[in-house]
């Protein structure tokens, strides 16, 4: 043991050797510290070897607990559950241990399960090494919307935990750069900074630091924002509920921007960390921060969580049971209000033996990235690295999120041409109102940038002060890019725009969810603009008698003028007119030329 320690492993294994040709048939000792030996220097089925002659010596149910592990590990399931049976039964444990036995037998089982459907569904899962990930620490790795950077936290090896920094890889072609470099301006600091997340648009970093002056826990969420000229800005705590005295990190922001998702804890090692979401309220205040629900939640670690920009589909890390590893990848759809779909373990190559967490996955929903101790998918404990690596893989398109399209949207003057910025741009379903993106142009570009999924047609919203409200129904391709044009027109005294997204019941004035967005955005206009007056007009298409037109075409505009007034703007200032099918914009020969036709009119007065 002594030359052990001194790393003289063969002058070691020759006395070891030496020990067990002369110790007698009842001495056990050396064959099980030869086993734990050759176990901890990785050769496995040498282990196995000396676990069994101690075994005909002396059955001790702890070398069936060895054995059970390490043919676990050759994926001999049958055989590792044999032997953990053995072990149980034999053993005298506390009814804690033998609780914790139980569930690491139902881990066995669960990795035979899942090892078999892989077996029998076996795709070609290619899990490589990223060029740049080498002689560090790297692990949570965070990718641009579109694609571009692969921002990751990283260490050096023999640094201490407190010394985290932000770094970045940049694609080039196909890959990715063979060099990282640490982020420049204000995010890295002597401190521990890592975990980020970016928002779909670029413009926005949440990302974790600790131990920082001013801060309310142990590692709280700063936010900064991107200058095309000066780069990342200075960080800020991020406000509202979401930092408190306890442990916050990791947190992944959703494509809509207002939506946070982040872990909690009393600290990095709580037995009891767990997913919470919080919502970006009218005031840029992150506000009703709540845990995510069980089967999300377990009283089990979850961690790492990544929204995909798809906005449904969470991947996350999870130490429930049963699982494969330690820690396991797992995945669950957003169905709506608080409900969310059963979480699925991603069953093998992406889980395995070693501890696995922080995984993403590009816009595309075909690449995904992740950390983790693996030196290959399929190596036993002896291959496993001395340190955390990033690996890329391509997605198996049973746990693939939904599609998403880069919309490359601008955001110009339309009477000047010229970029304009700090519009404020919302994005929202049409079919159920939903709002998928609500974000600002960039300075100096007039660029925002949502996520979305293709083939569908979108409502699109812009407001800023001193313009006429934008108002459009676009619709995003399957292109990888979609290329979108925002042009917003100066606000004058008799101005008139049309509200394209102000939907009815069929044949009647009831204002459906839908309209909402358009309406709150007229609102804010009137509001901001005391002065103004608004004519409400309707018009419909040619279907039915023009008395029956004229009729509904002013009950509608009398709807808007209804609802505007609800909201705190004084009757005086609002007008209702309805036009029928008097002034059509398009023909009426087609279902596309009479929906232009249908349509609420604006008149600022």
């Amino acid at each position: 043991m002594n030359a052990f320690a001194l790393n003289k492993a063969d002058e070691g294994w020759r006395f070891l050797e030496r020990a067990i040709e002369k110790s007698d048939q009842g001495y056990y000792q050396p064959i099980i510290y030869a086993g734990d030996r050759a176990s901890k220097e990785g050769d496995l089925k040498k282990a196995l070897k000396y676990y069994d002659e101690a075994i005909a010596r002396q059955p001790l149910s702890s070398l069936y607990l060895k054995k059970a592990r390490i043919h676990k590990y050759f994926y001999e399931w049958d055989i590792a559950i044999e032997n953990y049976e053995v072990f149980l039964a034999q053993a005298r444990l506390s009814k804690e241990r033998k609780k914790v036995a139980e569930q690491e037998l139902a881990n066995m089982k669960f990795g035979k399960e899942k090892y078999a459907e892989f077996q029998e569904d076996r795709q070609s899962v290619v899990i490589e090494k990223l060029v740049f990930s080498d002689d560090k620490m790297e692990y949570f790795p965070c990718i641009t919307g579109d694609g571009a950077e692969l921002m990751f936290t990283a260490r050096d090896m023999d640094a201490p935990a407190t010394d985290e920094n932000l770094w970045v890889a940049s694609r080039t072609g196909n890959g990715w750069s063979a060099r990282a470099t640490p982020m420049q301006g204000y995010l890295n600091s002597r401190g521990n900074e890592g975990a980020a997340s970016i928002s779909a648009d670029g413009t926005t970093m949440i990302f974790t630091a600790c131990d920082r002056p001013g801060g309310k826990g142990s590692c709280d969420l700063y936010r900064s924002s991107y200058d095309p000229k000066r780069g990342w800005g200075k960080p800020e705590l991020l406000p509202g509920k979401v930092n408190t005295g306890a442990w916050e990190s990791q947190p992944s922001l959703g494509p809509d921007g207002r939506t946070l998702f982040f872990v909690r804890g009393r600290h990095s090692q709580s037995d009891n960390l767990d997913i919470y979401k919080a919502t970006l309220d009218a005031d840029g205040v992150w506000s009703e921060v709540h845990p995510l629900p069980r089967p999300v939640n377990t009283h089990k670690r979850e961690s790492s969580p990544f929204m995909h920009f798809d906005g449904t589909t969470l991947y996350y890390t999870s130490e429930r049971v049963p699982s494969i590893g330690g820690s396991d990848f797992f995945m669950t759809r957003y169905l709506g209000d608080t409900l969310w779909s059963t979480p699925e373990n991603l069953g093998f190559p992406l889980n395995g033996f070693s501890d696995e967490f922080s995984f993403i996955v590009d816009h595309t929903g075909t690449t995904g990235y992740f950390a983790s101790n693996r030196a290959k998918w399929n190596a036993p404990i002896s291959s496993f690295g001395d340190g955390l690596d990033l690996y890329a893989f391509e997605l198996p398109e049973r746990i693939r999120p939904l599609a998403t399209v880069f919309v490359n949207g601008v955001v110009v003057n339309e009477r000047s041409r010229e970029a304009l910025a700090g519009a404020e741009i919302s994005v929202y379903d049409l079919e159920d109102g939903r709002v998928l993106f609500e974000g600002f142009s960039a300075a100096f570009t007039g660029a925002v940038r949502p996520m979305l999924a293709p083939g569908k047609t979108y409502g699109f919203t812009g407001k800023k002060a001193g313009y006429l409200p934008y108002s459009e129904r676009i619709e995003i391709l399957e292109d990888a890019r979609s290329a979108v044009e925002i042009a917003m027109r100066p606000m004058e005294r008799g101005s008139s725009f049309v509200l394209r997204n102000i939907y009815f019941e069929l044949d009647k004035s009831e204002l459906l969810m839908q309209s909402t967005q358009e309406l709150k955005a007229l609102y804010e206009v009137l509001e901001t603009n005391a002065e103004l007056q608004a004519t409400i007009i309707g018009h419909t298409d040619d279907q039915g008698t023009a008395g029956y037109n004229q009729r509904l075409s002013l009950e509608r505009a009398e709807a808007v003028v209804s609802y505007l007034r609800d909201l705190g703007i004084d009757s005086s200032r609002l007008q209702a007119e309805g036009k029928g099918m008097r002034e059509p914009i398009s023909s009426n020969d087609t279902e596309a030329g009479r929906a232009k036709n249908r349509r609420t009119e604006v008149l600022l007065r």
